[in-house]
């Protein structure tokens, strides 16, 4: 009797706090959401200023804020991908939300996905020029925390507890979640003082093109090796292989960008609302190049969270993997050895360890089998 009290004084107390957290979860995604669409919105009134100039006549502050951001605007051609991403990175969101239950991996790249459409948008910047000249308020330093800051520490965190699918956050007691608080704080402030003192465009690609999938690449393969199921194992190889594709295209694109960079080749820079006027670095390819991986990654965490088709899924994922990592052998590399090297550096294993590692982990361990077979 005495044990059986004392199993239930430690699960009170652990599903209050789970309950506490996830409430907490769900009042920073309103929040952020809110602040995203309002962000974008803004940007966006902004932008029809500059193509129907009614929108910007008048004596009122606020048409005065609109004609003083109108300048900053984006060209038609960039301000439409822009905010087709930012569409696109809502609606990842949103199915992920829907469609991929509610374990933490999925509400943490939801909560990113929300920010990234916010905190990528070039556009939506110049809300910060119209809201700074109708009230005098600074709104750079608070988009910055809740969407760079926010976003990039939800991201990179979705990866550390993946595959995780029990609901739990962290498979650990108190201390580990202290610890993972910790991380995400430390990430945040990371993150929002480094756009703060770099271009809008060179922190974006740096924190969502570079950190985010070098913060994969190093987790997932030690998850592809230690976790308990088979369904879990695919799971971590699917997300794995399209960091891989990912970070091997930045890597292409970097070097094309440089030798274009060299041969003068116009077309690289972008136009950022918030740069006022400086020099752009030519990132044009990396900047896009990010944000597409950020939704690609985060669609193969929605494809990863169902049970439907999950080994299928991974057979495409493997054979984008392969694709992109002979375009990088084409492109890149002049032999193997070299290409073994940098594959190394970037997975923690060789590509021969990495195809054994996935032809082991498909053999089902006993008591596995029904579950391969029920996927």
């Amino acid at each position: 009797m005495t044990a059986g009290v004392v199993r239930r004084d430690r699960v009170v107390p652990v599903r209050v706090g789970a309950r506490l957290l996830a409430a907490c979860y769900w009042v920073v995604l309103v929040g952020c959401t809110a602040f995203a669409l309002v962000w974008l919105g803004t940007g966006a009134w902004v932008a029809l200023a500059r193509y129907l100039p009614g929108l910007a006549t008048g004596d009122g502050a606020w048409a005065r804020a609109v004609a003083a951001a109108v300048p900053a605007s984006e060209p038609l051609d960039q301000l439409v991908v822009d905010y087709l991403l930012s569409l696109v990175a809502l609606g990842i969101a949103a199915l992920l939300l829907t469609r991929a239950g509610q374990s933490w991996p999925i509400r943490l790249m939801a909560l990113a996905m929300v920010g990234a459409a916010g905190a990528f948008n070039l556009q939506a910047h110049a809300a910060a020029t119209a809201v700074a000249t109708a009230t005098g308020i600074d709104a750079g330093p608070l988009h910055q925390v809740v969407l760079h800051g926010l976003a990039c520490s939800a991201y990179i965190v979705a990866l550390l507890v993946f595959p995780t699918t029990d609901g739990r956050l962290l498979r650990v007691g108190g201390a580990g979640r202290a610890a993972l608080v910790v991380v995400v704080l430390a990430l945040a402030a990371v993150v929002a003082f480094g756009t703060a003192l770099l271009q809008h465009i060179l922190s974006c690609v740096l924190f969502f093109g570079v950190l985010v999938p070098l913060v994969g690449l190093g987790v997932l393969p030690r998850r592809i090796r230690e976790e308990t199921t088979a369904a879990d194992r695919t799971r971590a190889r699917l997300v794995f292989s399209l960091l891989v594709a990912s970070f091997a295209a930045t890597l292409v694109l970097g070097a094309v960008t440089a030798v274009l960079w060299l041969l003068g080749t116009p077309g690289l820079t972008l136009l950022d609302p918030t740069a006022h006027g400086r020099p752009q670095p030519p990132l044009a390819l990396l900047f896009w190049a990010a944000r597409l991986g950020s939704a690609a990654t985060a669609v193969a965490v929605l494809v990863a969270a169902g049970a439907q088709r999950l080994w299928a899924a991974e057979r495409v994922f493997s054979r984008l993997l392969a694709a992109v990592l002979t375009i990088a052998l084409d492109a890149g590399f002049a032999s193997i050895t070299p290409f073994n090297r940098a594959f190394k550096a970037d997975a923690g294993l060789t590509p021969t360890e990495f195809r054994q590692m996935a032809l082991a982990s498909r053999q089902p361990a006993t008591g596995e089998a029904g579950i391969e077979r029920s996927n």
